[in-house]
């Protein structure tokens, strides 16, 4: 009798294999978004009762939402209306994961 070889191609097999593996990344991807393994941004305050109550606080007692420089300022604006992000902003002025060099790289990309 002939042995037989893994040259031999068994699309049974195949896709037995590629279905255990798409129910497997499913499972997963799941279990961490119902776990909250989303990394949430934590100015995103808002509820499915409403706007973020803290941030319309500041608005009224007119407090700066990005104390910073000018420069700075203008810088977040941009980033902001360039990518059409309502998070860069807020990212942005407080640099929240090193968004605003993100945001300086990405604004000057091409001129450089």
């Amino acid at each position: 009798t002939m042995a037989k070889t893994f040259s031999t191609f068994d699309p049974v097999r195949l896709l037995l294999v590629l279905s255990c593996l798409l129910a497997l990344t499913l499972g997963l991807a799941s279990s961490f978004l119902v776990e909250g393994g989303v990394d949430r941004d934590p100015w995103d305050r808002r509820s499915a009762a409403g706007p973020d109550v803290d941030l319309l606080r500041a608005l009224g007692q007119g407090q700066d939402l990005c104390p910073s420089s000018a420069a700075i300022r203008d810088l977040c604006q941009r980033c902001s209306k360039m990518t059409k992000d309502p998070k860069a902003f807020r990212m942005c002025c407080t640099n929240s994961k090193d968004a605003r060099t993100w945001c300086a790289g990405f604004l000057d990309f091409g001129l450089n």
